[in-house]
């Protein structure tokens, strides 16, 4: 029993021994390491920091100390309540983008520090105008964003058509055209038309001189629209009374005024064919009954004895 105890204090003693040895080895590491990361003379202090901790009201202060030389300085430690000037906008936030903005403390000029904050975007805020109808266009609505300018329609109203009001510019009369303005009362849209022209309404005829046998006559018309517009014409002269013989029906005055004086028309050739066959079967009779007499013998012969003794 005593024979295991001292082997296992040997063994500790062996371990402890390991262990400080290792120990040793570690920290003379560290102090060359140091040695040469370390150099006071060239700026390289290893330095040792004190700490005074800052309040709302007043500030801290961090000390630093050489623990080779004994260089030391101190870093002011801000207090923690702060004073902060107005903000600053950098970035000014649209409809559809955020902004930002930011301040800094005025507390410690040598340590400043800041607070930021994004600006939400404000979204949209439109304007409505309404366009009426008009004649030719349909209305409609417009929506403009008070801040970015962007906008939108939407329809209000159908057109309303024209609705003209004619005026006349110039009267038409019997052989010019007029012409007519229609305007339209809603939107003043012009545009003209014409207006045909209404051509000749002429009087009967006025017999200003009738014709004689030696001079022609004169008629004329008047047109019932413009006065000045007269047709005039010359009435030919009158043909000679036809002869007529016992048993021929003369022509009427009337009949007669219904032909025309310029070219025989069928009734006039019958007519005088009539009185040409009758003139000359008359001549042939007379012519006859000439020859029936003799004169020699102071003796006369009938016209009736006379054709039975020919054999007619």
């Amino acid at each position: 029993m005593q024979s295991r105890r001292i082997q296992k204090h040997r063994e500790v003693k062996a371990l402890y021994l390991l262990f400080s040895l290792v120990i040793l080895f570690l920290f003379s590491r560290t102090l060359a390491v140091a040695a040469e990361e370390f150099d006071c003379g060239t700026g390289k202090h290893d330095y040792a920091a004190a700490t005074k901790q800052p309040t709302e009201e007043e500030d801290g202060e961090m000390i630093y100390t050489c623990k080779i030389c004994g260089f030391s300085y101190s870093r002011i430690l801000p207090a923690t309540g702060h004073v902060w000037g107005e903000w600053i906008l950098d970035k000014q936030p649209t409809c559809t983008e955020t902004g930002h903005k930011y301040r800094t403390c005025i507390r410690h000029s040598n340590d400043p520090h800041t607070e930021e904050e994004s600006i939400p975007a404000p979204g949209h805020s439109y304007k409505e105008t309404v366009t009426h109808p008009i004649c030719a266009e349909n209305g409609f609505k417009t929506y403009t964003c008070e801040r970015c300018g962007d906008s939108y329609t939407e329809p209000f109203g159908e057109a309303l058509g024209h609705h003209y009001i004619e005026s006349t510019i110039k009267e038409p009369d019997c052989e010019q055209e007029g012409e007519k303005m229609l305007t339209c009362e809603n939107c003043g849209d012009t545009y003209s038309e014409a207006i045909p022209a209404f051509g000749h309404s002429f009087s009967g005829w006025i017999v200003d001189k009738e014709p004689t046998e030696e001079e022609e006559g004169y008629r004329y018309k008047v047109c019932e629209h413009d006065s000045s517009h007269i047709v005039a014409e010359n009435i030919k002269r009158l043909l000679p009374p036809a002869a007529t013989e016992p048993g021929i029906i003369a022509m009427t005055e009337s009949s007669s005024a219904k032909q025309s004086s310029s070219f025989p028309n069928a009734l006039d050739i019958i007519l005088v064919s009539i009185i040409l066959a009758t003139a000359i079967g008359f001549g042939i009779a007379v012519y006859q009954d000439l020859h029936v007499l003799r004169w020699k013998n102071k003796e006369a012969i009938s016209y009736r004895d006379w054709l039975k003794k020919y054999g007619w």
